[in-house]
């Protein structure tokens, strides 16, 4: 006869099958920890008796005893219940009851089932200290898991924290433009009553379903290998002997795919973002898995080498550069520490974001020491990076240093490499202070004076474009983009040198000597050219007389320098100071290099022609 009231409202008899009494039934009520409220589906699923019966302590109306709820247990027991635990009802219906049957019928009592466990791991069973790692191992190999791709089975697939499970990860700004599948947690599990009855609730699930595999950013696994795969690159021990070993190695396949599509896209920012989640989670996480072991069949020994997952790490050219705007193999940037700032300042090709994490920068292989090749590489980056230089030349003189100190150990082909090109900075601006950032440009050795007692390097800003330092003094070669008012303020200096001491004999011999040469035609003309001091383009001049100048602005043998409109003030210079420097050069004004000649044509016609 069906007399004893079940948990779904029903009534049962022993004869129709066994029933069962409700877990911890001391617990059970409205405040218990495995409430029937709150694992509905569970209770219907075991046939449990109705737990109500025993919190309702009433008093007997034929009696003046109470009913106590151990004596209605007794009673059950007697008439052919059983008592049932809750690690029992985990290990004989929860793990059954997790089939792909019931994962595709019913939500919510998968969701239930894991709750259960959930809620069970938190409290104090001693069946559970020696059966725990027994139970999440069959958990992780069923797909159990919901998520955004529906059931997942973690020891297979790679499943993900949410934002709702306090993933510290912003995962979409990896994502959004790459097609890749990451399969996330519902949050359905949160939602269910155990996240209230536990105290910290969203920790204790997230304790769980890591137990469980789940991740925040990319999963690694260990897998076992044979050795012989195993290159000698990768040992760091190569005296093991591989044919009788096997390899505990970590991998991850979701971090492979990432990587190859970034490096190969050109993904700079993904990159970027990339490696600030690895700096934060390196330490606590990925650290202990950049090294995997070779282990000797025979003895059992255990020898460290570079895991799978590190090598693609360090293999893939991903890490962006402070220098340029490409992306780079970690070993070929440098971290931004005191140690190589000292030596390449500012400018350094470091990785970019800087990294915080001390492990990950030693384990991903940045380089924290700058040799004499590496600085004869950052030279050549300087040299090639398209824009004017930007530096300082307290910083530079730094550099130079480093690379005579360690010049003399270098190797023959390392020194003509430097030499042969353009590696000496030269500021923009002589006079500014030697801490001050400027701009400037690289030239060769035979380019370059200790001094510019022209002052002409001073006038680099204002004449960026006009000029180029040619054995230390200002050539201009730059005949399409000069004016002539440029020229005449260049002399202008040039001739305030001189007067004050500053110029030699000397070395105006020497800029009279470049002057000279026929490809360095630097002079405006009034003709509408530009001339040298060769003589190929006749006599050179300037004019000091308007009327000499009408007279010979034509004439295919005199070429007449063009100063462009001048002020007063400039035309004094040019008679007194400017006249002198250009004496110094044998350029004479045109009233010293022309005269006057009488000729006479017969007693009917005598008029004064003009010779030079």
């Amino acid at each position: 006869m069906p007399i004893i009231p079940l948990s779904d409202g029903s009534y049962g008899s022993i004869s129709d099958g066994p029933i069962w009494l409700p877990c911890d039934i001391w617990n059970i009520g409205s405040k218990g920890e495995y409430c029937p409220e709150d694992f509905p589906c569970i209770y219907n699923k075991l046939k449990m008796v109705n737990p109500h019966l025993f919190s309702v302590a009433k008093r007997n109306p034929y009696s003046k005893e109470e009913i106590k709820a151990d004596i209605v247990m007794q009673m059950l027991l007697k008439i052919g219940a059983q008592q049932l635990s809750a690690h029992e009802v985990i290990r004989s219906h929860v793990l059954v009851g997790l089939t792909e049957k019931n994962s595709a019928e019913d939500r919510e009592l998968m969701v239930e089932y894991l709750s259960f466990i959930m809620l069970h791991i938190q409290f104090d069973c001693v069946r559970c200290q020696s059966e725990r790692t027994e139970i999440i191992l069959e958990l992780q190999k069923k797909p159990v898991l919901l998520t955004n791709r529906g059931y997942s089975c973690p020891l297979t697939e790679p499943v993900h924290f949410g934002k709702e499970y306090g993933n510290p990860l912003d995962i979409a700004m990896l994502l959004d433009v790459v097609d890749v599948s990451w399969v996330v947690v519902d949050p359905c599990y949160l939602k269910h009553p155990v996240t209230q009855l536990v105290p910290s609730g969203l920790l204790k699930w997230r304790s769980f379903l890591l137990d469980l595999g789940v991740t925040d950013f990319v999963k690694v696994t260990c897998n076992e290998k044979n050795a012989n795969i195993i290159s000698e690159a990768a040992m760091i021990d190569i005296s093991i002997n591989l044919t009788a070993s096997y390899v505990r190695d970590w991998e991850s396949p979701e971090l492979v795919h990432l990587l190859s599509i970034f490096s190969s896209k050109g993904y700079r920012a993904k990159c970027m973002f990339l490696l600030e989640v690895l700096d934060k989670l390196w330490d606590d996480v990925y650290h202990s898995q950049a090294i995997s072991l070779i282990i000797s069949k025979s003895d059992g020994t255990k020898k460290p080498i570079v895991s799978s997952f590190m090598k693609c790490i360090q293999k893939f050219s991903w890490i962006p550069s402070t220098l340029d705007k490409e992306l780079h193999q970690p070993e070929s940037v440098f971290y931004d520490c005191e140690q190589v700032q000292s030596i390449l300042g500012i400018k350094g090709p470091y990785a970019c974001p800087q990294v915080n994490s001390k492990l990950l920068v030693k384990d991903i292989g940045f380089k924290v020491e700058v040799s004499i090749d590496d600085a004869v590489e950052v030279l050549r980056q300087w040299r090639v990076s398209g824009s004017p230089f930007v530096g300082c030349t307290a910083q530079m003189l730094k550099f130079y240093t480093f690379i005579a100190n360690g010049i003399a150990s270098s190797s023959l082909k390392v020194i003509q490499e430097l030499i042969s090109d353009r590696f000496i900075f030269v500021p923009f601006l002589s006079s500014c202070k030697h801490i001050d950032s400027v701009s400037g440009m690289f030239i060769l050795a035979k380019e370059a004076y200790w001094q510019d007692p022209t002052g002409c390097v001073d006038r680099m800003n204002e004449l960026i474009n006009l000029s180029y330092s040619i054995q230390g003094r200002i050539i201009f070669f730059a005949q399409h983009w000069l004016m002539p008012t440029q020229v005449f303020r260049v002399m202008v200096r040039w001739a305030s040198e001189l007067k004050n001491g500053l110029l030699s004999l000397d070395q105006i011999s020497e800029l009279k000597d470049k002057l000279l040469k026929l490809e360095n035609t630097v002079i405006p003309t009034e003709q509408d050219k530009w001339v040298s001091l060769h003589p190929s383009f006749g006599l050179l001049s300037w004019s000091d007389d308007d009327h000499l100048k009408k007279q010979f602005k034509h004439n295919d043998g005199i070429s007449l320098i063009m100063f462009g409109d001048l002020s007063i003030e400039e035309k004094a210079l040019l008679s007194g100071e400017v006249a002198t420097f250009l004496r110094k050069l044998d350029v004479h004004p045109l009233s010293e290099v022309v005269s006057r000649e009488a000729i006479f044509y017969g007693s009917e016609d005598n008029m004064d022609k003009i010779l030079y």
